[in-house]
């Protein structure tokens, strides 16, 4: 079953994080990663993000026996 509820935390914290204001690139990144461990904890898919002990892994996550990670980048438009 999916969370509504934060589900509409992420939208309102992604049109904040659109606003680029406040935030140094690497703190803009680390948001934007743990924006979409949120996304996926919504969905009941847990995950975890700025895995940092080997490297440095945006965010990981586990769908059934399946492991998965995901590098996210933000880029700014135009």
């Amino acid at each position: 079953m999916i969370n509504v509820q934060l589900l509409d935390e992420c939208i309102k914290e992604y049109d904040v994080l659109k606003k680029l204001e406040g935030l140094t690139e690497q703190q803009r990144g680390q948001k934007f990663n743990a924006l979409f461990a949120k996304i996926l904890n919504a969905h009941q898919i847990h995950a975890i993000s700025d895995q940092r002990n080997i490297g440095e892994i945006d965010v990981c996550f586990r769908i059934k026996d399946k492991r998965f990670i995901l590098e996210a980048k933000w880029e700014k438009s135009g």
